[in-house]
């Protein structure tokens, strides 16, 4: 998504968090995962066929929840570390949105 399809805020945050990777980390590999329907779907397949090299998956809460497709990739992979930006989508658990959307990441298999 683009900032004219109006995905601008995640955009920016997204656009930021890479200058911040390349410039504190350069040596790590950065898949963005951000795009429309098509483009993350033909990242999935890349995902899960292991085609893509990466050490950070940059994204937005928004992309991670938007289609049932994505959602099912989230939970399926393994994380050793999540950070999220966007907090505040997260910070009251006992919303509507923590309680159908949360699970996303309350059922992924996290390493410490």
């Amino acid at each position: 998504m683009s900032p004219k399809q109006g995905g601008i805020h995640g955009y920016l945050s997204t656009e930021n968090w890479q200058k911040e990777i390349a410039t504190w980390c350069p040596a790590l590999k950065l898949l963005n995962y951000y795009g429309n329907q098509d483009e993350r779907r033909h990242m999935r397949v890349q995902i899960v066929n292991d085609e893509l090299d990466f050490d950070v998956i940059l994204t937005t809460y928004n992309m991670v929840i938007s289609s049932a497709d994505d959602r099912v990739l989230f939970r399926k992979m393994t994380f050793h570390y999540v950070i999220f930006d966007e907090a505040h989508m997260l910070k009251n658990m006992a919303t509507a949105r923590s309680v159908t959307r949360f699970p996303v990441w309350l059922n992924s298999s996290f390493k410490s």
